[in-house]
C-alpha cells in the first residue's frame, strides 16, 4: 500500500502533478527556442519571411 487507506487518488494526483511540472518545464521550451533562434541566425533563416513568421508566432504562443 502506498499512502493511507483510500487515499490512492490523492497520491496519484501528487505524482501526476510532479510529472506535469517536471516534463512541462518552461526551461525546456526556452532552451529549444534559444537553439532554434541560434540555428536561424547561423543559417540566415530569419531573412526568410515564412520562417521568421512561423518562429515568431510559435514563440508568442509559448510566451502567453
Amino acid at each position: 500500500m502506498i499512502g493511507a487507506l483510500n487515499q490512492g487518488w490523492t497520491v496519484a494526483k501528487s505524482v501526476l502533478g510532479f510529472e506535469r511540472i517536471n516534463s512541462g518545464s518552461p526551461r525546456r521550451a526556452e532552451f529549444a527556442f534559444k537553439r532554434l533562434g541560434a540555428l536561424g541566425r547561423e543559417r540566415g533563416l530569419f531573412e526568410n519571411h515564412e520562417y521568421f513568421e512561423r518562429y515568431t508566432r510559435l514563440r508568442l504562443t509559448w510566451l502567453t
